[in-house]
């Protein structure tokens, strides 16, 4: 019974950090750039939705996937759960160390645009790398689901009894 709660917190999570990049995605993309504080309210939003969701959900991922693999002992011997753990470490990492500060240095530069000491370069590069590091993190998730579905052997031969 708590499997398949742990399971539908993993499926929600993943939901969560997936919708939420998807989310700042589009509305970064709808940023009206000629109004300096509709574009500080607009990347506030996006540091709020990066803050409280795709942030947490990413930790509730990490830590669901690994109750999953404890919960099932047999599936620590195949490769494709390493491989979807790796993918989902990376994503972690790249959501901690590329995309939330990018996204809260696209805000405070914004919010400083606002009040009129605006530097129209930094704020552009600041929200450059926040969009490559969300499709970068929009990425790696759609490659650990596809991992997760497919379920690949990475080289091990299928042994007849062998549950992957």
């Amino acid at each position: 019974m708590w499997k398949n709660l742990i399971k539908l917190l993993h499926y929600a999570s993943l939901v969560g950090v997936a919708g939420g990049i998807v989310v700042s995605l589009v509305l970064a993309d709808t940023i009206d750039a000629t109004s300096p504080s509709a574009t500080a309210g607009m990347h506030a939003a996006i540091a709020l939705l990066c803050g409280a969701l795709i942030v947490p959900s990413m930790i509730v991922t990490l830590l669901t996937g690994m109750l999953l693999v404890v919960a099932r002992p047999h599936l620590i011997g195949a490769r494709w759960v390493w491989a979807k753990a790796v993918l989902g470490v990376v994503t972690g990492a790249v959501i901690l160390l590329a995309l939330q500060p990018a996204v809260k240095a696209a805000a405070a530069m914004s919010a400083t645009g606002a009040l009129g000491e605006a530097a129209p370069s930094l704020l552009s590069s600041a929200v450059a790398s926040e969009h490559a590091a969300a499709w970068w993190t929009l990425g790696l998730v759609f490659v650990a689901m596809v991992v997760a579905v497919w379920r690949p052997r990475f080289g091990r031969p299928a042994r007849p009894g062998q549950e992957d």
